[in-house]
Protein backbone atom coordinates (compact mmCIF):
# COMPACT_ATOMS: atom_id res chain seq x y z
CA UNK A 1 0.00 0.00 0.00
CA UNK A 2 1.10 3.49 -0.62
CA UNK A 3 0.16 6.61 1.30
CA UNK A 4 -1.38 8.80 -1.32
CA UNK A 5 -0.54 12.42 -0.61
CA UNK A 6 -3.16 13.59 -2.93
CA UNK A 7 -6.00 15.81 -2.68
CA UNK A 8 -8.67 15.72 -5.15
CA UNK A 9 -12.35 16.03 -5.78
CA UNK A 10 -14.92 14.91 -8.21
CA UNK A 11 -18.03 16.00 -9.82
CA UNK A 12 -21.70 15.74 -10.12
CA UNK A 13 -22.91 18.32 -12.57
CA UNK A 14 -25.93 20.50 -12.02
CA UNK A 15 -27.46 21.40 -15.40
CA UNK A 16 -27.14 25.08 -16.22
CA UNK A 17 -25.79 25.43 -19.73
CA UNK A 18 -25.91 22.00 -21.36
CA UNK A 19 -23.31 22.76 -24.03
CA UNK A 20 -20.93 24.40 -21.56
CA UNK A 21 -21.22 21.44 -19.22
CA UNK A 22 -19.97 19.18 -22.00
CA UNK A 23 -16.67 21.00 -21.57
CA UNK A 24 -16.69 22.36 -18.01
CA UNK A 25 -16.27 19.58 -15.47
CA UNK A 26 -14.05 18.18 -12.77
CA UNK A 27 -11.67 15.36 -13.67
CA UNK A 28 -13.45 12.00 -13.59
CA UNK A 29 -12.09 10.84 -10.24
CA UNK A 30 -13.64 13.71 -8.30
CA UNK A 31 -17.15 13.20 -6.97
CA UNK A 32 -19.71 13.45 -4.21
CA UNK A 33 -18.76 11.68 -0.95
CA UNK A 34 -15.05 11.82 -1.68
CA UNK A 35 -12.22 12.39 0.79
CA UNK A 36 -9.52 15.00 0.17
CA UNK A 37 -6.19 14.96 1.96
CA UNK A 38 -6.26 16.95 5.17
CA UNK A 39 -3.70 19.45 6.49
CA UNK A 40 -0.79 19.91 6.44
CA UNK A 41 -1.06 18.83 2.79
CA UNK A 42 -2.90 21.03 0.28
CA UNK A 43 -5.69 19.49 -1.77
CA UNK A 44 -5.72 20.04 -5.53
CA UNK A 45 -8.91 20.52 -7.54
CA UNK A 46 -8.72 20.49 -11.31
CA UNK A 47 -10.83 19.87 -14.34
CA UNK A 48 -11.68 20.86 -17.89
CA UNK A 49 -13.13 24.06 -19.32
CA UNK A 50 -13.23 26.54 -22.17
CA UNK A 51 -9.89 28.23 -22.81
CA UNK A 52 -9.65 31.75 -21.44
CA UNK A 53 -12.57 31.36 -19.05
CA UNK A 54 -12.37 32.41 -15.42
CA UNK A 55 -13.28 29.78 -12.82
CA UNK A 56 -14.47 30.83 -9.36
CA UNK A 57 -14.70 28.08 -6.76
CA UNK A 58 -15.99 27.91 -3.20
CA UNK A 59 -15.54 25.40 -0.39
CA UNK A 60 -18.37 25.73 2.11
CA UNK A 61 -19.00 23.89 5.36
CA UNK A 62 -19.72 24.35 9.04
CA UNK A 63 -16.03 24.47 9.94
CA UNK A 64 -14.84 27.03 7.39
CA UNK A 65 -15.47 28.63 4.01
CA UNK A 66 -12.88 29.24 1.30
CA UNK A 67 -12.87 31.01 -2.07
CA UNK A 68 -10.49 30.89 -4.99
CA UNK A 69 -9.98 31.76 -8.66
CA UNK A 70 -8.41 29.90 -11.57
CA UNK A 71 -8.19 30.35 -15.34
CA UNK A 72 -8.62 27.75 -18.06
CA UNK A 73 -5.43 27.21 -20.06
CA UNK A 74 -5.00 24.51 -22.70
CA UNK A 75 -8.40 23.15 -21.79
CA UNK A 76 -7.75 22.62 -18.08
CA UNK A 77 -7.95 24.57 -14.86
CA UNK A 78 -6.37 23.90 -11.46
CA UNK A 79 -6.80 25.19 -7.91
CA UNK A 80 -4.63 24.35 -4.89
CA UNK A 81 -6.48 24.78 -1.61
CA UNK A 82 -5.00 26.10 1.59
CA UNK A 83 -4.59 23.29 4.15
CA UNK A 84 -7.91 22.11 5.60
CA UNK A 85 -8.13 20.23 8.89
CA UNK A 86 -9.81 16.82 9.09
CA UNK A 87 -13.58 16.94 9.07
CA UNK A 88 -16.55 17.97 7.00
CA UNK A 89 -18.85 17.66 5.22
CA UNK A 90 -18.23 20.40 2.66
CA UNK A 91 -19.84 21.44 -0.60
CA UNK A 92 -17.53 22.45 -3.44
CA UNK A 93 -18.92 24.65 -6.20
CA UNK A 94 -17.14 25.87 -9.33
CA UNK A 95 -18.48 28.56 -11.69
CA UNK A 96 -17.14 29.07 -15.19
CA UNK A 97 -17.57 32.70 -16.24
CA UNK A 98 -17.52 34.03 -19.77
CA UNK A 99 -19.36 33.13 -22.97
CA UNK A 100 -19.82 29.51 -21.81
CA UNK A 101 -21.15 29.99 -18.28
CA UNK A 102 -21.65 26.83 -16.24
CA UNK A 103 -21.83 25.62 -12.65
CA UNK A 104 -20.82 22.29 -11.10
CA UNK A 105 -21.18 21.20 -7.48
CA UNK A 106 -19.83 18.39 -5.31
CA UNK A 107 -21.51 17.51 -2.02
CA UNK A 108 -20.62 15.64 1.17
CA UNK A 109 -16.86 16.09 0.72
CA UNK A 110 -14.68 15.17 3.70
CA UNK A 111 -11.05 15.91 4.57
CA UNK A 112 -8.89 13.18 6.07
CA UNK A 113 -6.22 10.74 4.89
CA UNK A 114 -6.37 9.22 1.39
CA UNK A 115 -4.71 5.88 0.67
CA UNK A 116 -4.01 4.07 -2.60
CA UNK A 117 -4.51 0.28 -2.45
CA UNK A 118 -2.61 -1.26 -5.35
CA UNK A 119 -1.16 -4.66 -6.16
CA UNK A 120 -2.01 -8.06 -7.55
CA UNK A 121 -4.46 -10.77 -6.50
CA UNK A 122 -3.70 -10.41 -2.79
CA UNK A 123 -5.10 -6.89 -2.96
CA UNK A 124 -7.83 -7.85 -5.43
CA UNK A 125 -9.12 -10.50 -2.99
CA UNK A 126 -12.59 -9.18 -2.21
CA UNK A 127 -14.53 -8.71 0.98
CA UNK A 128 -17.13 -11.20 -0.25
CA UNK A 129 -14.44 -13.91 -0.20
CA UNK A 130 -13.79 -13.62 3.54
CA UNK A 131 -15.06 -16.44 5.73
CA UNK A 132 -17.09 -13.86 7.71
CA UNK A 133 -18.11 -11.84 4.64
CA UNK A 134 -21.75 -11.36 5.63
CA UNK A 135 -20.73 -10.05 9.06
CA UNK A 136 -18.26 -7.58 7.55
CA UNK A 137 -20.82 -6.35 5.04
CA UNK A 138 -23.39 -5.78 7.77
CA UNK A 139 -20.85 -3.68 9.68
CA UNK A 140 -20.06 -1.43 6.69
CA UNK A 141 -22.77 1.24 7.32
CA UNK A 142 -21.32 1.81 10.80
CA UNK A 143 -18.28 3.45 9.17
CA UNK A 144 -19.74 6.32 7.10
CA UNK A 145 -16.50 8.32 7.34
CA UNK A 146 -14.52 5.64 5.49
CA UNK A 147 -15.17 6.36 1.81
CA UNK A 148 -14.30 4.04 -1.09
CA UNK A 149 -13.42 4.51 -4.77
CA UNK A 150 -12.39 1.90 -7.34
CA UNK A 151 -10.73 2.34 -10.72
CA UNK A 152 -11.98 0.10 -13.55
CA UNK A 153 -9.53 -2.23 -15.29
CA UNK A 154 -8.41 -0.54 -18.50
CA UNK A 155 -5.39 -0.81 -20.78
CA UNK A 156 -3.52 2.17 -22.19
CA UNK A 157 -0.26 2.42 -24.10
CA UNK A 158 -0.08 6.17 -23.48
CA UNK A 159 -0.17 8.35 -20.40
CA UNK A 160 -3.64 9.74 -19.79
CA UNK A 161 -4.71 12.70 -17.70
CA UNK A 162 -8.15 11.33 -16.85
CA UNK A 163 -9.54 7.91 -15.98
CA UNK A 164 -11.41 6.38 -18.94
CA UNK A 165 -13.72 4.37 -16.68
CA UNK A 166 -14.60 3.99 -12.99
CA UNK A 167 -15.83 0.78 -11.36
CA UNK A 168 -17.07 2.32 -8.09
CA UNK A 169 -17.41 6.11 -7.78
CA UNK A 170 -16.72 7.70 -4.42
CA UNK A 171 -19.25 6.09 -2.10
CA UNK A 172 -20.33 5.79 1.52
CA UNK A 173 -19.77 2.12 2.41
CA UNK A 174 -22.67 -0.30 2.31
CA UNK A 175 -23.09 -4.06 1.97
CA UNK A 176 -23.92 -3.58 -1.72
CA UNK A 177 -20.90 -1.37 -2.44
CA UNK A 178 -18.40 -3.61 -0.65
CA UNK A 179 -19.90 -6.96 -1.56
CA UNK A 180 -19.35 -7.23 -5.30
CA UNK A 181 -18.57 -10.50 -7.13
CA UNK A 182 -15.28 -12.24 -6.37
CA UNK A 183 -12.20 -10.35 -7.54
CA UNK A 184 -14.28 -7.36 -8.63
CA UNK A 185 -14.90 -5.15 -5.60
CA UNK A 186 -14.20 -4.22 -2.91
CA UNK A 187 -10.69 -5.23 -1.74
CA UNK A 188 -10.81 -6.97 1.65
CA UNK A 189 -7.30 -5.85 2.64
CA UNK A 190 -8.00 -2.27 1.61
CA UNK A 191 -11.31 -2.09 3.48
CA UNK A 192 -10.06 -3.75 6.69
CA UNK A 193 -7.00 -1.49 6.66
CA UNK A 194 -9.12 1.64 6.23
CA UNK A 195 -11.59 0.57 8.88
CA UNK A 196 -8.76 -0.05 11.35
CA UNK A 197 -7.27 3.36 10.60
CA UNK A 198 -10.57 5.10 11.20
CA UNK A 199 -11.13 3.29 14.51
CA UNK A 200 -7.61 4.33 15.56
CA UNK A 201 -7.44 7.90 14.22
CA UNK A 202 -11.13 8.89 14.41
CA UNK A 203 -11.11 11.09 11.34
CA UNK A 204 -12.15 10.45 7.68
CA UNK A 205 -10.28 7.92 5.56
CA UNK A 206 -10.48 7.66 1.76
CA UNK A 207 -9.62 4.35 0.06
CA UNK A 208 -8.70 4.24 -3.65
CA UNK A 209 -8.52 0.69 -5.01
CA UNK A 210 -6.58 0.01 -8.20
CA UNK A 211 -5.29 -3.55 -8.45
CA UNK A 212 -5.03 -6.20 -11.14
CA UNK A 213 -4.10 -9.81 -10.42
CA UNK A 214 -1.02 -11.20 -12.13
CA UNK A 215 0.39 -7.88 -13.32
CA UNK A 216 4.17 -7.28 -13.09
CA UNK A 217 5.62 -4.01 -11.91
CA UNK A 218 6.26 -3.02 -15.55
CA UNK A 219 2.50 -2.83 -16.07
CA UNK A 220 2.34 -0.01 -13.54
CA UNK A 221 5.27 1.93 -14.99
CA UNK A 222 5.15 4.80 -17.43
CA UNK A 223 6.69 4.51 -20.88
CA UNK A 224 9.40 6.93 -19.76
CA UNK A 225 10.32 4.68 -16.82
CA UNK A 226 10.41 1.58 -19.04
CA UNK A 227 12.60 3.38 -21.56
CA UNK A 228 15.00 4.50 -18.85
CA UNK A 229 15.31 0.87 -17.71
CA UNK A 230 15.81 -0.40 -21.27
CA UNK A 231 12.49 -2.27 -21.34
CA UNK A 232 10.51 -0.19 -23.81
CA UNK A 233 10.79 -2.79 -26.58
CA UNK A 234 9.97 -5.86 -24.48
CA UNK A 235 6.76 -7.25 -25.98
CA UNK A 236 5.72 -9.05 -22.79
CA UNK A 237 5.96 -5.81 -20.86
CA UNK A 238 3.91 -4.06 -23.53
CA UNK A 239 1.15 -6.66 -23.29
CA UNK A 240 1.26 -6.49 -19.50
CA UNK A 241 0.87 -2.73 -19.46
CA UNK A 242 -2.59 -2.56 -17.91
CA UNK A 243 -4.49 -0.40 -15.45
CA UNK A 244 -1.84 2.38 -15.45
CA UNK A 245 -3.25 4.04 -12.34
CA UNK A 246 0.01 5.46 -11.05
CA UNK A 247 0.86 6.63 -14.55
CA UNK A 248 -2.62 8.07 -15.02
CA UNK A 249 -2.57 9.83 -11.71
CA UNK A 250 0.91 11.25 -12.22
CA UNK A 251 -0.19 12.60 -15.59
CA UNK A 252 -3.26 14.08 -13.93
CA UNK A 253 -1.17 15.78 -11.24
CA UNK A 254 -2.89 13.86 -8.47
CA UNK A 255 0.03 12.03 -6.95
CA UNK A 256 2.48 13.98 -4.84
CA UNK A 257 6.12 13.22 -5.63
CA UNK A 258 6.56 12.21 -2.00
CA UNK A 259 4.59 8.96 -2.28
CA UNK A 260 5.61 6.84 0.66
CA UNK A 261 5.41 3.12 1.30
Amino acid sequence: MFRLLLLLILSVVAPWNAHALDVFRFASYYGDHMVLQKAPERAVLWGFGVDGSKVIFSLEGEQQNKRGVAYVQNGTWRVTLDPVEAGGPYNVTAFQLGPAEAKITLTDVLFGDVWLCGGQSNMAYTLSQLFNASEEQELAPKFPHVRVFMVALEVSDAELIDLPRIEVPWSVPSAEILGGPEFTHFSAVCWLFGRYLYKTLRYPVGLVESCWGGTPVEAWSSSRALQKCGLEDAEDQRRARAAHLLQLLCGAQLVDSRLKN
